[in-house]
Parts: structure tokens; C-alpha cells; sequence
């Protein structure tokens, strides 16, 4: 009895010093995506606009596979990029671009 006590206050005790590893080493804040638009520059998004009418098929959610490389989700509100015109990218030349923020928070993508 005494030894399965121990074994779970061992347990909990590991759990813990992770748990507080990971607050006073890595406690970074996640940002939004609709953080990420409002400080993504102009030209930026142009060109990932580029890249995913390009590269659309391989934009894909992530996976894991012994014989191919590992990849991401894009967080970026994919279907405003891809809206975006070359008009009005050109006349963001204030950075952070104001159409952007302008914008509701981006979609989850499916």
C-alpha cells in the first residue's frame, strides 16, 4: 500500500516540476492570428498570397510521417489573402497595414 502511494506522489511530483519548468522557461504567450495580420508587412502577404495560389494543394493540416517531412498550418486568414488585390496592397505603405486591421479575427481553417 505504502509503495503505490509512493509511486503516485512520485508522479505528481514530476507533473508538477514540468508544469513549472514550462511556466518559468517557456511561458510565451500565444499570439492570434489576427495579431499576426496586423504585423505581417504588405509585401509579405503578397507574396504568401503568391505562394499559396501557387502551392495550393500542398498547403495541408499537419501531419507526421516517418518518410516525409513534417508541416505546418498556415495561421493566416487565408481567404482575406487571397481576396487581397494588388491595388490595395500597393497603397499600404504604413506598417501595420490598416485594411488589415480593419478586419474581424480570421476564420479557424478547416
Amino acid at each position: 500500500m505504502l509503495f503505490g502511494f509512493c509511486k503516485v506522489l512520485q508522479w505528481f511530483f514530476g507533473i508538477s516540476a514540468i508544469g513549472f519548468l514550462n511556466l518559468l522557461f517557456l511561458g510565451m504567450s500565444p499570439i492570434t492570428g489576427q495579431e499576426v495580420m496586423d504585423t505581417t508587412p504588405a509585401g509579405e502577404l503578397k507574396r504568401l498570397r503568391q505562394d499559396l495560389l501557387r502551392n495550393y494543394e500542398m498547403n495541408v493540416r499537419p501531419f507526421k510521417n516517418v518518410n516525409q517531412e513534417v508541416r505546418v498550418l498556415i495561421y493566416y486568414d487565408v481567404r482575406h489573402i487571397l481576396e487581397l488585390n494588388v491595388h490595395s496592397i500597393r497603397e499600404c505603405s504604413s506598417f501595420p497595414c490598416p485594411h488589415l486591421r480593419a478586419r474581424s479575427a480570421p476564420e479557424p481553417l478547416r
